[in-house]
Formats: structure tokens, C-alpha cells, sequence
């Protein structure tokens, strides 16, 4: 709860995580999403779209980086 939005990324550590018995895959990054979507009170779209930019600005591709 005291983690900023805009500081929040996600990532996928398989196969160093395991979701049940397999390894966890980059589309186990939806029920994150959804997760957050329902602790943030907004649309598992709207979440995706502030990851997204998140990593955008991370990566320093952001129109209004710096």
C-alpha cells in the first residue's frame, strides 16, 4: 500500500518462481495484473497501461523523460 504506483514493475522469474507446480511463465503476469487492478479500484487495462508506462520511463523511452 505505500508503494507509489508509478514504481511498480512486474517481472517473471522463471524458473526460479513456481506458480502450483510448474514454473512461472510471463502470462502469470495477469493475474498480477488483476490483483493490482482490484487493490488499485481501476480496470486490469487501466493497471496494464501504468505497468507499461512504468517500464517505459524505466527504460528512458518516455517523450517526457528527461
Amino acid at each position: 500500500k505505500a508503494m507509489p504506483r508509478n514504481r511498480i514493475l512486474l517481472e517473471s522469474d522463471g524458473p526460479f518462481v513456481n506458480v502450483g507446480n510448474r514454473p512461472a511463465e510471463p502470462s502469470d503476469t495477469l493475474a498480477v495484473i488483476q490483483q493490482l487492478a482490484n487493490h488499485w479500484g481501476i480496470t486490469p487495462a487501466d493497471t496494464g497501461a501504468v505497468l507499461f508506462e512504468n517500464f517505459r520511463r524505466l527504460l528512458g523511452t518516455h517523450p517526457m523523460s528527461p
